[in-house]
């Protein structure tokens, strides 16, 4: 007895080791979000505009600087060096600077600023713009505008990826439903093959006619040709959903027969939704975010131009004190000192400014349209989904009770056949009919399934796309 019950549940667990795990959606938009070649193209144009970031700050960058020379020959033997450091402002332009300057022997009069005191002299100032470059900059506008790239380069990849998934969804329904319209087929040949195996009986018998068991093999080649159809239709669906289906290592991996999920999933049909729901995730697409960021874009581009506009008016502040005693300079070139200054330049006719800032204004105004015109087709898009969606469950509905209406007349008309009152040809169409109502239910269960992946593309709901944390 031990003996016996050890057999057998070494038999069940070697059999359910071999049994292939039902392959869910839920694995399918995993593997396809984390190895399809599209959304790593994107995620590289994301990190590449990162970058692009990175190099726009550079312009606010500290400037170390350092300079000197000494003469060896000639009537004058000044000696000079200087080091100093820049650093610019990022809230409101301009720069504060600071440098050390020191020198020995005699400068001609020209050259008389490179004098020092005998332990040198510090001096601190600052740059500071009053109209022109004080609210924007060529380099803050860098800045923002390689923010507002990242941001469009973030959309673009939500864009693909949503895309991806949705593809990957329509794939995986239209694999399950040739899966299970292929068993519909091979249930329809075994049919015909076992009423083979019984007519030859009767004929034997002498109470069946020989001619039909040849209308039998028509039949029969006739199921035959359907299953190699749909055979042929499976492996290309499996085929298709390998693109998607990825190892660990992202290499494409083609779904197993035996992986080929339950009727019951697939019969599994999500809530209805309405165009209410859908209003508030409009402005959420990828393609309107994308275009409030060309937008914002635009709008730097306005203010930059406007600003070349104004007036050039700096103010500069500097302040300079010597170490030691005075230089060979005398006490003019080592006392302390203070000093304001002004820069002013006024453009005149300033068409360079002009031109960029009409063409700043035409962009932005081409955007705004065409955001507009983007918001106005995705409201049409969601309608026309949702009007696809409930046809599709309207003919799930339909199409179920034709197929259970089939069933009881295939299985009526069978029983008429066994007790004499019917033949074997309209057995044979009721059967066909009832294969006809069960595939048109696996259709119009994969037309629903796919219009749900449409519309939860379409509102980019990431979490039933498998793009966020929780998704299923």
């Amino acid at each position: 007895m031990m003996r016996t019950l050890l057999a057998a549940i070494i038999l069940v667990a070697v059999s359910g080791a071999g049994r292939a795990t039902a392959l869910l959606p839920e694995e399918l938009l995993a593997a396809s979000a984390k190895h399809v070649p599209a959304n790593l193209q994107r995620q590289a144009e994301v990190l590449a505009a990162s970058s692009r970031s990175v190099a726009a700050m550079g312009a606010f960058d500290t400037e170390v600087y350092g300079e000197g020379f000494g003469r060896f020959d000639g009537y004058y033997n000044g000696r000079f060096m200087e080091a100093g450091l820049i650093r610019p402002f990022r809230s409101m332009g301009g720069k504060l600077y600071g440098s050390y300057r020191n020198s020995r022997g005699d400068f001609p009069v020209y050259e008389d600023e490179y004098y020092s005191s005998t332990g040198g002299t510090l001096k601190i100032g600052a740059l500071l713009p009053l109209l022109r470059d004080r609210q924007i900059d060529a380099r803050r506008v860098g800045i923002l505008d390689a923010r507002q790239a990242i941001r469009e380069a973030e959309m673009q990849a939500l864009l693909t990826r949503v895309d991806v998934q949705r593809q990957a969804l329509r794939t995986y329904w239209e694999w399950a439903a040739s899966g299970h319209t292929l068993n519909v087929y091979e249930s329809l040949l075994k049919l015909a093959k076992d009423r083979d195996v019984g007519m030859r009986k009767q004929v034997r018998d002498g109470s069946l006619a020989a001619i039909f068991l040849t209308e039998n093999a028509q039949n029969i080649a006739r199921r035959e040709s359907l299953l190699l159809e749909a055979q042929r239709r499976f492996q290309t669906a499996a085929l298709a959903l390998s693109f998607y289906l990825r190892t660990s290592e992202g290499q494409m991996r083609e779904p197993e027969a035996g992986q080929l999920p339950s009727l019951d999933v697939l019969a599994k049909l999500p809530r209805a939704s309405t165009f209410s729901d859908t209003l508030s995730v409009v402005d959420r697409r990828p393609e309107l975010r994308r275009l409030d960021a060309a937008i914002v874009r635009a709008e730097q581009q306005i203010r930059l131009s406007g600003n070349e506009l104004l007036p050039s008016l700096d103010l500069k502040l500097e302040y300079g004190y010597g170490l030691g005693s005075a230089g060979e300079g005398g006490p003019s070139r080592a006392s302390e000192e203070a000093v304001i200054g002004i820069n002013l330049s006024v453009p005149l006719e300033r068409r360079t400014a002009k031109g960029r800032l009409s063409r700043a204004r035409a962009e932005r105004e081409a955007l705004l349209q065409r955001k507009r015109q983007a918001q106005e087709q995705i409201v049409l898009e969601i309608r026309r989904i949702l009007v696809d969606l409930d046809a599709a469950r309207r003919q799930v509905d339909l199409a179920e009770k034709e197929m259970k209406q089939a069933q009881r007349m295939r299985d009526a008309e069978v029983q008429r056949f066994r007790q004499g009152a019917s033949n074997f040809f309209v057995v044979n169409l009721r059967e066909k009919s009832e294969a006809d109502a069960r595939i048109r239910y696996l259709d119009s269960l994969k037309a629903a399934h796919q219009a749900r992946s449409d519309y939860d593309a379409v509102t980019v709901n990431e979490q039933r796309l498998g793009l966020s944390s929780g998704s299923g």
